[in-house]
């Protein structure tokens, strides 16, 4: 199992203000015997319960 984090600071000048944005993520993967498990979470629309900001994979591959 490995879990990832990343934030992020970026300032944009907008019709002459500076205004800070913070821009966040989180990922977990999960190696299992059958596939690979991959979740990502960008937090971004809170009004939705951040349903449209998660994505899940799952991934596999056959050896022969």
């Amino acid at each position: 199992m490995f879990f990832d984090a990343a934030l992020s600071l970026q300032v944009e000048p907008l019709a002459g203000r500076d205004v800070l944005t913070v821009d966040s993520g989180f990922g977990l993967e999960w190696d299992t015997p059958f596939f690979l498990l991959d979740w990502r979470l960008s937090p971004k629309h809170p009004e939705d319960l951040f349903l449209s900001d998660a994505s899940f994979t799952f991934s596999w591959r056959l050896s022969f």
